[in-house]
């Protein structure tokens, strides 16, 4: 509630996000309202980070053809995890 950006609304809660990601390809025929869904290209996973073991959320993303993308910047110490580190948590 009340997040520091210019852009957050006062007095009401903000979405922050820690990892946005830009696709190249936008996501067609989303509904144009606040909410989430399911997206087939896309996985969410627990990783842990090799640098400070922080339990992370990261995104698989299987859209990037021929070979899909392992990257995510650690939230905690900022170290970038890349495929080769990638283990995940079940």
């Amino acid at each position: 509630m009340d997040y520091s950006s210019i852009w957050a609304e006062k007095g009401v809660y903000n979405w922050v996000l820690a990892n946005p990601i830009l696709y190249s390809k936008p996501i067609e025929n989303v509904k144009g309202k606040l909410s989430f869904w399911d997206y087939s290209g896309i996985k969410e996973v627990k990783i842990e980070c090799p640098e400070c073991g922080s339990i992370e959320i990261a995104v698989e993303d299987y859209t990037t053809a021929p070979f899909p993308t392992y990257l995510h910047r650690c939230n905690k110490c900022d170290y970038v995890i890349m495929e080769s580190e990638w283990n995940v948590i079940k």
